[in-house]
């Protein structure tokens, strides 16, 4: 491998071992394949490579089609059918056993998906993750500008103690959200965002 390609690898380990703390993701398959999902998006991308806050992004949809394909096996188990509604199940509550009940073709039609929604969510964010992220800074001063007009009063005030929203967007910007919120609000949130006839970079100054 390049010194690039060991370098990204590097680092997308480290971000991996921290990726969404809970039973769903510190499973050796979950890692595996989020894993693998970074370094491809890496190589295919050597124009920003590997950014930190991707490996959030990734894991987001990689737990939606986890949650879908347990929820699957759960229901035949259990004799179920998919239209049949339970208000006390969730399906989001993954456990560490659960992702071992997955057969291995799923698992790579799970990673094949979570890659290409990967690829078409950040299509719009590529200034996001590029040197010196210009697209972060430009949602940065979208916000302040918005919360100037909207409040003055607020952004005075913000201003006077020194904490101006540069100072705590850059990460709700960096990781659409994906720090702030459990995955299950996260989700909801992004459905929200994705379904917008906007682009991505347009609606979030306004979340």
């Amino acid at each position: 491998m390049s010194i690039y390609e060991v370098d990204s690898f590097k680092q997308i380990i480290i971000d991996v071992k921290r990726t969404h703390p809970g039973e769903a993701f510190s499973s050796k398959i979950s890692k595996s394949m989020l894993t693998r999902i970074l370094f491809v998006w890496a190589f295919k991308h050597p124009a920003s490579g590997y950014v930190q806050g991707i490996n959030d992004l990734a894991a987001t949809f990689m737990y939606i089609f986890l949650a879908e394909e347990i929820d699957r096996i759960n229901r035949e188990s259990e004799g179920r059918k998919s239209v049949d509604i339970d208000l006390e199940h969730n399906a989001y509550d993954l456990k560490l056993e659960d992702v071992d009940l997955i057969e291995e073709e799923k698992i790579q039609h799970i990673e094949a998906d979570t890659y290409w929604c990967l690829e078409n969510f950040l299509e719009t964010l590529q200034e996001n993750y590029t040197e010196h992220q210009p697209g972060v800074h430009k949602i940065i001063a979208r916000t302040e500008q918005i919360v100037m007009k909207k409040d003055k009063e607020l952004m005075e005030f913000l201003e006077a103690a020194d904490y101006v929203p540069s100072k705590f967007v850059y990460r709700w910007v960096n990781n659409i959200l994906s720090r702030e919120f459990n995955v299950q609000q996260l989700i909801m949130i992004w459905d929200k965002i994705i379904a917008e006839e906007e682009d991505i970079t347009t609606y979030l100054p306004y979340v």
